[in-house]
């Protein structure tokens, strides 16, 4: 799999009338220009702030700016009844484009778009032609471009964060009070280039009593014909003929008895090596896989935790995903590590993110450092028979699960903050699902 970075300079154009879609922007060369990764109300895109800003927040005093402690406050740099102080606000449409290169050396391959973090709707197209939307507050959104053909294409790409779907405006996923009513392209994004058969997912299931890890995955073929194959999984060979676009695997890698564990005293890490090679109408293909994982036991008995054996007290704080410098969610590994070894260094060995999931690195630094997290589905919701919420509550803890529960600090999953409504039998049905 090659990756190229499209990180840099875009074309950008706001949409609040939402009028793109039916004049097919996509078709034209946008006008403005924006950073990416980033987002558009800190780059001086958007509405200015006035007293008559609709904010999405039901927990403010909608005539703040008439409390004392408001007045003069502006020359003070406070704007704004929250955490976040943002320069611009704006709900609605905004585009992004740019072009991007399919080499020779790519020709033949099956592209697939990869943005790590967007809010909350996504729609993609690859010159004029429509690949697909997205939509999702806890996790990647990927697009599966096909095939192309060498030369230069036109990515466009339009998100919308509108309040879309009958979520409280106060989780902390989307509401004014953490910065999360941003619009932007935030983390990687990414242009993979696969061969005609690659690994399309991959999970590893560790069992702390036996050190053995299963190893399962799906290989996708977009060739015609079938395609004999070697599967390696650290040293564990296997060759398959794949008939199917489709196809499962598992396997299962045994670590010595001996191997150690994870937990917030010996955050040891291991990796298991996944490599798909062989040979496709005469040329060779590659593709592989790299998950860190941790043998980790977690129950429940006696009103009590354990982890490993061993009774654990999580001593934790709250985290609502809230970045008022930036205005977006950290992606980098470095970050959230300044943020555990904070929670460290006050005797702390676990977060709750409130009606939040956040990026990857935040697991990747948990892992390491020895953090417990407990994630949650981006809701702070009411669950009724007559709306949809609890369908779209089962799509994001797919996603999520899907994401990110190969990582051994991800101990806990909530579906949502403090639900209202009919929540007991719905969110029973959630947890069977699970």
């Amino acid at each position: 799999m090659r990756v190229t970075d499209l990180s840099g300079v875009w074309r950008f154009q706001e949409d609040p009338r939402g009028s793109g879609m039916e004049e097919k922007w996509f078709h034209y060369t946008l006008t403005d220009q924006i950073n990416i990764p980033g987002i558009m109300q800190a780059q001086g895109y958007g509405d200015d702030i006035t007293h008559d800003t609709c904010w999405m927040s039901s927990l403010h005093d909608n005539m703040w700016y008439l409390r004392e402690e408001y007045k003069g406050a502006q020359a003070e740099g406070v704007n704004v009844p929250f955490l976040a102080q943002p320069p611009k606000h704006y709900m609605g449409q905004a585009w992004y484009q740019r072009e991007f290169e399919v080499t020779e050396e790519d020709e033949g391959s099956y592209f697939r778009l990869f943005i790590e973090c967007a809010k909350w709707n996504t729609k993609v197209w690859v010159d004029d032609e429509y690949v697909g939307g997205e939509m999702s507050l806890c996790a990647p959104h990927e697009f599966a471009l096909g095939s192309l053909s060498v030369g230069e294409h036109r990515l466009t790409i339009c998100v919308d964060n509108g309040f879309l779907l009958p979520y409280r405006p106060d989780g902390h996923g989307i509401t004014d009070a953490t910065a999360a009513t941003w619009n932007g392209l935030v983390g990687r994004v990414e242009l993979c280039a696969l061969p005609a058969v690659y690994i399309n997912k991959a999970a590893v299931y560790p069992d702390y009593d036996t050190r053995t890890v299963t190893v399962k995955g799906i290989i996708n073929k977009v060739s015609a014909g079938n395609e004999k194959i070697t599967l390696t999984v650290n040293d564990i060979k296997k060759e398959y003929l794949i008939k199917k676009t489709k196809s499962e695997f598992s396997v299962d890698v045994e670590y010595p008895r001996t191997a150690e564990a994870w937990d917030e005293f010996t955050p040891v890490l291991h990796t298991i090596s996944i490599k798909l090679e062989g040979i496709s109408q005469g040329t060779g293909f590659v593709d592989s896989r790299e998950i860190k994982f941790g043998f980790r036991k977690l129950e429940t008995y006696d009103g009590r935790f354990y982890v490993n054996g061993r009774q654990a007290y999580f001593r934790g704080t709250h985290f609502g995903g809230e970045f008022p410098l930036t205005g977006h969610p950290a992606t980098g590994v470095k970050e959230w590590k300044r943020i555990f070894n904070v929670c460290k260094e006050w005797g702390l060995n676990f977060m709750r993110f409130h009606s939040y999931c956040p990026p990857e690195a935040a697991f990747e630094a948990a892992d390491e450092l020895g953090i417990y997290l407990q994630v949650e589905c981006g809701m702070w919701n009411c669950f009724r028979e007559d709306n949809d919420m609890l369908l779209v509550l089962k799509e994001e803890t797919k996603r999520i699960l899907s994401s990110f529960g190969n990582h051994p600090s991800f101990v806990m999953l909530s579906p949502s903050n403090e639900p209202a409504g009919g929540w007991f039998g719905q969110l029973m049905e959630w947890v069977k699902f699970v």
